[in-house]
């Protein structure tokens, strides 16, 4: 198929993309319009109909208020004042006064199903209410408003006004189309129309609805005198509109069509002269550039039109691609170097392979250089437990989640050490095909250093038990965990400023460690034991009784006995005070403090004779001189 008759097939199908969706615009656009006048008229003359209800309303509101006064109740002629119904209610709703009458029949009528809404009334006696009550034979306007006696109210008078067919035609002269009002309920509103009144949200409520080619409805909702949907307004009038928006639209498919082929002969023979050659030309020497694939060659420029415009634009895309080309090595080079002198391990793998590795990376896993990792899988430097992780991070990455997102693992090194990493991971283009390129950095001394950092937060320096931080957790996590007894125990080491006076705080320290020993052989595993203070020692004992703390404190002076039988120079004496909760919750801070009240009294009524014992030893070893000796021996 030769160019002329791929141009004239592009040109051809050119001019139908061009003039369908065009005119498919236009038409949509157009009857659009037309369908939008339409509505709006027909919503228009269905607003102005119901304005004619509401001023009916309007009124006999007015009317009503000419009984304002009861005096004025009597004596009334309801045909000259156009109304069907007058009542008077009392505050008890009872009936006081009535007077209905059918203007149609021109007589008077019963109508007892009127007379149940009646109540309703009878609750509003100090405001005025209007609206529509649906009756077993027609809708009815009803007003009702108080009446006054000497200044004060005593019940409502209530108007009424059938919504007849001689109101419906009134309605009618409004507008010169037809117009009908049938109860919601009525078969002679469509379903779909009544759905769609009932479930609209904007008041109030329009449905225009076009019944054929030739005609269209509009339906407007009527909501009764207790906000209920009750009646539908329904006009219908001729799509004259519509129809003269179709007619002109079949004129304007003539003309664009006529157009179009005039267009189409004109540029199939400007198109040949002006375009078709010059391009064959500009063609064949892209063609030769191509060929010889040397981006600094350009090509031939004849004339200042459209076509010449197109030569030199190719000789500036050249231009640009030479240039591009240029950068793109000096980018590459970059990177390369970038990559080359990162601190940080870069490490480029497909399917799980090591295709490359900088010289950071082969430091860190002790390699001698990239030969040693080439090909190697990258799961077998990763510690078995690790690997789920390590892959469901590389999966995720590979599905493009959040890439900034940190995998932390170890990695075993060419000499069997492990190390802690962070892994940063993207996906990249490595060779011409789609690759993931990781970021790996050694967090080894960070994570001993948090460790060290996080038990320092939690332990006592100088004892080595938990601290006070410690205890004031678990305390809170024993807390949210009732109906279980807690014990806490809290000690005190007495005569410690009286060693610290004499022989030093070093003398202080090693009697705080020694009782710390002994209180940590004194009580379970499980429980957990803390220094909270300078000489105050607190043991929370999760599950345990007072019973058993009283055993475990038992076992505690055991213990201080033993001790003090082999140390009877520096002998140790602690007061303790227990508690046990209740197992209820939030009460465990009520009981330290109770632990803490019951090792003070101990501390007061035994304080005296442990510091007499403490002062007696500690005087005996300055006599003999044992402990200065021993002091300074460690001094030295």
């Amino acid at each position: 198929m030769s160019l002329k008759t791929k141009t004239l097939i592009v040109i051809m199908a050119t001019m139908l993309v061009l003039i369908v969706p065009f005119y498919i615009t236009v038409r949509v656009f157009l009857l659009g319009k037309f369908r939008k006048i339409e509505n709006d008229t027909c919503q228009h003359n269905i607003e102005r109909a119901l304005n004619a209800i509401f001023y009916d309303l309007s009124n006999l509101r007015a009317i009503s208020a000419a009984f304002s006064n009861i005096s004025n109740l009597r004596g009334l002629d309801l045909g000259d004042l156009n109304i069907n119904a007058i009542v008077f209610v009392s505050p008890s709703g009872q009936v006081a006064y009535e007077k209905l009458f059918d203007q149609e029949a021109s007589d008077e009528f019963v109508q007892l199903d009127l007379f149940k809404h009646i109540a309703t009334f009878s609750d509003q006696t100090k405001n005025t209410l209007s609206g529509i009550v649906l009756l077993s034979e027609r809708p009815m306007l009803i007003v009702s408003r108080p009446v006054s006696r000497a200044g004060h109210i005593v019940g409502n008078v209530v108007l009424g006004r059938f919504l007849s067919a001689k109101e419906i035609a009134k309605l009618a002269e409004i507008t010169p189309y037809s117009i009908d009002v049938s109860t919601i309920n009525d078969p002679q509103v469509p379903a779909s129309v009544r759905q769609s009144l009932l479930s609209a949200t904007n008041k109030p409520t329009y449905v225009v609805n076009a019944t054929s080619s030739k005609s269209i409805a509009g339906y407007a909702l009527i909501n009764d005198v207790y906000g209920r949907p009750a009646l539908v307004l329904t006009m219908s009038m001729p799509r004259d509109v519509f129809s003269q928006g179709q007619a002109s639209l079949y004129y304007f498919l003539v003309s664009l069509v006529l157009f179009g082929l005039l267009l189409f002969g004109m540029v199939v023979f400007l198109l040949r002269k002006e375009v078709l050659l010059p391009i064959f030309d500009l063609t064949k020497n892209v063609e030769r550039i191509t060929l010889n694939n040397d981006f600094s060659g350009r090509v031939a420029v004849i004339g200042k039109d459209e076509v010449s415009t197109m030569g030199r634009s190719v000789n500036s895309m050249l231009e640009a691609l030479e240039e591009s080309q240029k950068e793109l090595r000096e980018s590459e080079e970059r990177y390369r170097h970038l990559v080359e002198l990162s601190p940080d391990a870069v490490i480029v793998l497909r399917n799980l392979e090591i295709l490359y590795i900088n010289p950071a990376g082969i430091r860190l896993l002790g390699g001698s250089g990239s030969a040693d990792f080439g090909g190697v899988s990258i799961v077998s430097l990763v510690p078995r437990d690790f690997v789920d992780k390590f892959l469901g991070y590389i999966e995720s990455i590979n599905k493009g989640e959040d890439a900034s997102e940190l995998c932390y693992v170890k990695l075993i090194r060419c000499d069997g050490a492990v190390l802690d990493v962070e892994i940063a991971a993207s996906t990249t283009i490595y060779g011409g095909k789609s690759a993931l390129q990781a970021v790996v950095r050694d967090v080894t001394e960070r994570n001993q250093m948090e460790s060290k950092l996080k038990y320092l937060s939690m332990h006592d320096v100088l004892t080595g038990l938990y601290n006070r931080a410690y205890f004031e957790e678990v305390i809170h996590k024993l807390e949210d965990k009732p109906n279980s007894p807690v014990s806490i125990i809290v000690c005190d080491v007495d005569g410690l400023k009286i060693i610290n006076d004499t022989f030093g705080h070093a003398a202080g320290d090693d009697l705080l460690k020694a009782a710390a020993a002994i209180i940590r052989q004194s009580f379970r595993e499980s429980d957990a034991i803390t220094r909270i203070g300078g000489d105050e020692f607190a043991v929370v004992l999760p599950n345990c009784p007072y019973d058993m703390a009283q055993m475990l404190c038992q076992r505690l002076l055991d213990n201080i006995d033993q001790y003090n039988r082999r140390n009877p120079q520096f002998p140790l004496y602690i007061s303790k005070g227990i508690a046990t909760s209740a197992g209820l919750t939030g009460e465990l801070h009520n009981v330290f403090k109770e632990a803490d009240n019951n090792m003070y009294r101990e501390k007061l009524l035994h304080g005296q004779s442990n510091r007499s014992a403490i002062t007696k030893a500690l005087a005996n070893a300055l006599r003999q001189g044992s402990f200065i000796e021993t002091d300074k021996g460690k001094q030295s």
